[in-house]
């Protein structure tokens, strides 16, 4: 039982570290100034509302590669928030 609580504790320490990395790229690409998003956006925000330009997923994509993740473009489309964007890393993992 302990063996179990191990892994799930580890698998949940991942996720919290992938979604880390999203939330720190979309604040250097997508944020002011200081790398802020605004309160108003949260993880289930979509990115074309943020910026209406498909740069935007460029430059996603591009924070990725910088921090060595690969996630392309295309990828961001079909995974347009930080959510999902998550999810397609750590199932990728």
């Amino acid at each position: 039982m302990d063996e179990n609580i191990t892994i799930v504790k580890r698998e949940m320490d991942y996720m919290k570290n992938v979604s880390h990395i999203v939330r720190e790229i979309w604040c250097s690409v997508l944020g002011d100034q200081n790398h802020d998003l605004q309160k108003s956006i949260d993880k289930c925000h979509a990115f074309p509302f943020l910026r209406e330009d498909l740069p935007a997923a460029a430059q996603l994509s591009h924070g990725f590669k910088a921090k060595n993740v690969q996630i392309t473009p295309e990828d961001i489309i079909d995974h347009p928030n930080m959510n999902s964007q998550t999810e397609l890393l750590y199932f990728q993992s």
